[in-house]
């Protein structure tokens, strides 16, 4: 078993790390705002002082999977309502609007994240969990280009061919 001095010296990090930091990644998109505020103030230490956790393909993907999922909650706010609105009118009874309820989706899941997002129904607050990890992201990333730019390059080279071809 090697120790942790031995792997600082030979620069090689335990693959488990990676797991781990995809793990943190996405409680900092958690639901209850102190377990995202640890969150991402713990990732922000750790690739702080650590930048290559980052130049890995599951955390990268992960951290762009969570971005998209987390855009597609904030869109969501319109397409209910729009759905609510075209259901209404279609069905030209004026009080019908005492009878429909307002159901927005709760849960989003990344198949290829290999997550599942659960949100509040507060949009305000999705558009603030998107705007808080988009800008920790950017910073992230930075960090990463900067300590490995050919690595993360090509890594994210290959995220967006998956990307294009997938969709």
């Amino acid at each position: 078993m090697l120790h942790f001095s031995e792997l600082v010296t030979t620069h090689t990090i335990t693959t488990s790390v990676y797991g781990e930091i995809r793990a943190i990644l996405i409680q900092c998109c958690h639901q209850y705002g102190k377990v995202r505020s640890i969150s991402l103030r713990s990732l922000n230490d750790l690739v702080s002082n650590f930048p290559s956790l980052v130049c890995e393909a599951s955390v990268i993907a992960t951290l762009l999977e969570l971005l998209t999922a987390l855009r597609k909650a904030c869109q969501a706010e319109f397409v209910d309502e729009v759905s609510l609105s075209i259901i209404v009118r279609s069905l030209n009874i004026p009080d019908i609007c005492a009878l429909v309820q307002y159901t927005p989706t709760y849960t989003f899941v990344s198949a290829r994240g290999g997550f599942t997002l659960t949100l509040p129904d507060d949009y305000a607050v999705r558009n603030t969990v998107l705007t808080e990890l988009h800008q920790y992201a950017k910073i992230w990333l930075k960090a990463g280009i900067t300590r490995a730019p050919f690595e993360m390059q090509g890594l994210l080279q290959v995220r967006q061919l998956l990307s294009n071809t997938i969709v």
